[in-house]
């Protein structure tokens, strides 16, 4: 269910969202948006994010994401509602390295993660199917980036053929100044999406938005905080079950 969730890290704003009209694209524009994936893709980073979804299957969905970041390999990502929908879930943190493993942790895991008999009634990190079909739904909503797979993965070159670029802006978030690509993806795996992502100089996500005929979604980041990831950011809170195949 992880497969092509890579493609999500494109998706970023809903086309001219995020101030003024339409940018021309410069004609270095693919060779800028290149690098900019490529440092999102191998840089650190520790960021504080405000998502809003709205259509596809989570209705005026809104989630605080704190993003820690480690190269395409390990990625933490804690999630805490921010509207009182009764559907949407309790805090939770999402871990994952590349080759070992990912689990959903929370304190308590039955509560939190699904009213199910073979969560633990208690503080654990889960891992096996529930947490990777956790994982799968958490980087679709954010259009964020998953963790690369394998070292193969890691180094496959950025695939851009169904993208077209649009247009090429500034401006700032978390005041950070930002570069943002607004692209039209053409639907190879789904509907076609306008979409802009903004980046700031180190490769750091700053915002991002999409539009399609399913619904909306924004990120945007209201905080980055200077001190970037670090190993101990990756260490499991809680002990480690098994859950599912």
């Amino acid at each position: 269910m992880r497969l092509g969730l890579v493609l999500f890290v494109l998706l970023a704003a809903v086309l001219g969202a995020c101030g003024g009209g339409k940018a021309s694209a410069p004609p270095d524009a693919e060779a800028g948006l290149r690098a900019q994936l490529e440092r999102s893709r191998h840089g650190s980073s520790h960021v504080i994010y405000q998502l809003h979804d709205e259509g596809f299957d989570n209705p005026n969905l809104d989630w605080k994401i704190e993003w820690r970041n480690q190269g395409v390999t390990s990625k933490r990502v804690r999630v805490t509602p921010t509207s009182d929908q009764a559907d949407q879930p309790r805090d939770f943190d999402l871990i994952m390295t590349t080759k070992d493993w990912i689990a959903a942790c929370a304190e308590n895991a039955r509560i939190t993660l699904g009213n199910s008999t073979q969560l633990p009634n208690g503080p654990a990190c889960v891992r096996g199917s529930f947490a990777e079909n956790a994982a799968d739904v958490l980087f679709l909503v954010s259009g964020l980036t998953p963790p690369a797979k394998s070292e193969a993965e890691a180094t496959q070159p950025i695939d851009l053929s169904d993208v077209k670029i649009q247009g090429v802006s500034q401006r700032r978030y978390a005041s950070k100044r930002a570069t943002c690509y607004q692209v039209l993806s053409t639907g190879k795996n789904g509907p076609n999406e306008q979409v802009e992502t903004c980046w700031a100089d180190d490769g750091t996500v700053l915002f991002r938005a999409s539009k399609s005929s399913l619904g909306t979604r924004q990120l945007e980041a209201v905080e980055v905080i200077g001190t970037p990831a670090k190993d101990a950011d990756f260490q499991l809170p809680y002990p480690l079950v098994k859950v599912g195949d």
